[in-house]
């Protein structure tokens, strides 16, 4: 089974993990490069559209993808990444909180996140600078993921959190593959998992959302991602509320047991994005 657990916002204190979770509803448009240097000591930038027509609502503080491959990149960043930097307006100094995720200096692949202090639902513009000499070190920063997340993993061979949060995860079996955007973990459907920091306060916490993209062929009992305790809840193929094949939504409350399940099969060797929510 290979999956990917991207984003994990949780009302939880210990915890399963077995995949990768990735929003992706944003439609990038690259523009030309340019000879010019804004903010200071940048040589290049281009300018980055979101699709208003991808976007539903009206977004704050919203960490979206930007993952393309430029030849531009190649020639002009830095062979680490570590000068690509991205700003609300063209006149603008202050440098937008992103995070990093992969570079390739070899083919120009970026896939980075980017906190966008306001996203309408009739899209924006944002832009990208490179071609720095003078840094040095890498300016991602966690309060890319510091609006309302307790959790998120990139996996592949990274089980750190990306959040404020340090809730960094311990591997134990998964292997790195090629997943839906940069690494996954493959689990092997034996003893494989990833533990995480517990976080989670059932006295303080009311809501909670799971999110992952995952690929499976395998129709039995797979768990995506839990907690357990008193009160749990559990993210799984199959399981309670799901049938084969179908992912279930399982929580324990104070209000009793709480079983959902899927309508839609996703045994299917292809990616699939799901999400449990409970408030």
């Amino acid at each position: 089974m290979k999956m990917k657990v991207w984003e994990l916002h949780s009302t939880q204190k210990r915890s399963s993990l077995a995949g990768r979770l990735v929003v992706l509803f944003v439609v990038l448009i690259i523009g030309s490069v340019n000879l010019r240097a804004q903010p200071s000591g940048y040589l290049f930038y281009k300018t980055v559209t979101i699709n208003g027509t991808e976007v539903q609502g009206t977004h704050t503080d919203f960490p979206v993808l930007i993952r393309v491959t430029d030849s531009d990149l190649s020639a002009y960043a830095r062979n680490d990444g570590f000068d690509i930097v991205f700003t609300s307006n063209f006149n603008e100094t202050n440098i937008l909180d992103f995070q990093l995720e992969s570079y390739n200096s070899g083919t120009g692949e970026l896939i980075a996140w980017v906190k966008i202090p306001s996203l309408p639902d009739a899209g924006t513009t944002i832009y990208m600078w490179y071609g720095n000499g003078s840094i040095t070190s890498n300016q991602s920063t966690t309060n890319t993921w510091s609006n309302q997340f307790r959790t998120v993993y990139h996996l592949g061979n990274d089980f750190s959190d990306s959040t404020p949060n340090n809730n960094n995860g311990t591997d134990s079996g998964t292997n790195s593959v090629t997943g839906k955007i940069g690494n996954a973990s493959n689990f092997d459907g034996n003893a494989d998992y990833i533990a995480i920091n517990d976080s989670y306060n059932s006295n303080s916490e009311s809501e909670t959302t799971v999110s992952a993209w995952i690929k499976t062929a395998q129709a039995g009992n797979q768990i995506i991602a839990s907690f357990d305790r008193n009160e749990y809840w559990r993210l799984e193929v199959n399981g309670n509320g799901g049938g084969d094949g179908e992912i279930g939504w399982d929580l324990l409350t104070s209000g009793g047991q709480i079983d959902f399940g899927s309508s839609t099969r996703i045994d299917d060797d292809t990616w699939r994005y799901v999400t449990g929510v409970y408030n």
